[in-house]
Parts: structure tokens; sequence; C-alpha cells
């Protein structure tokens, strides 16, 4: 099928496309590897298509002097996961981004397009979650901070108004005793395609205790989801395999949980369990590293 017709601009500058988009009917376009088969299958019909490949210094993975790292709007997935600075500050990210979809799909397609794009089955929110990133949205009107808790609404919606557009991300820097991990069970198999079910842990140890966790799972549920329960049970443990299993009970309880092809709802609570834990562990053991 082919896309309802529309206008295409490219412009060379931020303030630009920012004023492009501030256009009724428009949405931007970066790698497009979600957007351009929506066009095909006409589920989106923009009056107005504004491409950044144009603009320079959004493709930047950068660490600040503070240890802060910045992804900007058309960094890729493979960029991302193979970045130094990401793998040092945020392993969980790296982690998602060496796995989405199939090597042309990571070699095109954005990290920040796909938070934007907010699919219930990606792979990035999950770790964005878990890290307490801060997403950097900016429009014409001028620029604001969203943490990443706040970003996601439901499936395919976040908290972006018309004319705004996602510009980056920022992670804070780590601290002693940090480690995060994205562990996920794709389609076909485990690090293949869409998750059936994907979950990004982030854990920070104080001598020998876990003193901090944050724990979110997608690919399960409407949205990614950060899971206070399982943080919680988590915190004030030593961080073994008894108490690593007993935060990873029911890790999807109280969720509503899309069955789908794929899987049962009650399909998707076991494996979301499986991969809480797994990812914990991992988490816990680049803590110590």
């Amino acid at each position: 099928m082919y896309p309802r017709e529309f206008d295409y601009l490219a412009p060379e500058t931020l303030s630009a496309a920012l004023d492009a988009l501030a256009r009724p009917g428009s949405r931007p376009l970066a790698g497009g590897a979600s957007l351009i088969p929506m066009l095909k299958l006409r589920l989106a019909a923009p009056e107005l298509l504004v491409d950044l490949r144009r603009i320079t210094g959004l493709d930047r993975v950068e660490g600040g002097a503070d240890g802060t790292v910045q992804v900007g709007a058309m960094a890729t997935h493979t960029a991302v996961a193979a970045a130094p600075e990401v793998r040092g500050a945020a392993a969980a990210l790296a982690d998602a981004a060496g796995q989405v979809g199939d090597p042309a799909v990571r070699n095109q397609g954005t990290v920040c397009g796909s938070l934007a794009h907010a699919d219930p089955v990606a792979d990035e929110p999950g770790p964005v979650l878990a890290l307490g990133a801060t997403l950097v949205v900016r429009s014409p009107g001028g620029e604001r901070r969203v943490p990443a808790a706040e970003f996601f609404v439901d499936a395919f919606t976040t908290v972006l108004e018309p004319g705004e557009l996602l510009v980056g991300i920022e992670l804070a820097a780590p601290g002693r005793g940090e480690g995060s991990a994205y562990v996920k069970i794709g389609r076909r198999g485990e690090g293949a395609d869409y998750p059936v079910a994907g979950a990004a842990a982030w854990v920070q140890r104080r001598g020998d205790e876990v003193a901090a966790a944050r724990v979110a799972l997608t690919g399960v549920a409407t949205r990614p989801t950060l899971l206070p329960a399982v943080a919680d049970r988590l915190t004030g443990t030593a961080g073994n395999d008894e108490d690593v299993a007993s935060a990873g009970l029911d890790a999807a309880s109280g969720l509503t949980l899309l069955g789908d092809v794929h899987g049962s709802a009650a399909y998707k609570a076991h494996l979301a369990d499986v991969v809480v834990r797994r990812a914990l562990s991992t988490a816990l053991r680049r803590s110590l590293e």
C-alpha cells in the first residue's frame, strides 16, 4: 500500500525544524524505522514530514566532564550500543540498543525516535525508566525536561504536545557500587526481534547491602512500567540469589497484561518474573565490577 500524499521538508537547523513542526498535521522523521511502515499502512497520515537528518549535532552521543551522558535525537541504536560512554554510565540502555530489531533497523532507527513512538513492546523505554533518565523536549516556545517516569502515558502515547520534539536524553553520572542491565525474551528467542517480555534493572550497593534499586518492565503491558514493589523487596538485602528470587516473584502483579499471538497474559506474567530476575542478577554482578 502507498502512503497518503504529504509535503516534505528537510531543514538544516533545529529552530527551522521546530517552526515547521509547529504547523498542524506535521510529524518529525528521524530514522523512519517505525514511521515509514505506518505511512505505508496508512496508520499515520501527516500533512507534512519534517526530516531531521540534515541538522548538525543531533546525532551526538557524548559524556560531560561531570560524567553525565547525552544522547541526541538522531543517535542510532547502533551508535548508542557501541558508545563507551553509554556502556560505562548506562549499560542497560546499551544492552537494549544492541538488541533492537535487526542490523538494518539498528543502523537506521534512533533511540529517541523509539521513545517518542512509545510502542508498548519497544526495548529502550524500560532502560530509560530504570536508569532514571531525563528526556529533553523542545518547541518554538522553549525547552522542558521530563523525567522518564512521567513521559510514557499509554500505548503509543507520551506527554509530548503537538509541535514538541524529543531532542535528547540525559543520563546521570554513575556512582560507586552502581550497575544496570536489560534482559529480554524476544519473539524468536533471547535477544531477538520485539520482546515478549523485557526487564531493565538499576541497583546501587553500599557495602554489603543493596541501598537502592529501580526495575522496569516492557513488552507485557500497555506501556513500559516501573516496578516499585520489586525494588522495595530487594532494597536492604544482601542481593544474593535468594533475595533476587524473592524480589522477582509476581513481578507483573497489578499490571494489565497484553495477551496476544505470542503468549497469553499468564505466560507473559511468568516471563516477566524470569526477565526481572535475570536483569537484577546481571545488574548486581556489574555493581561489583
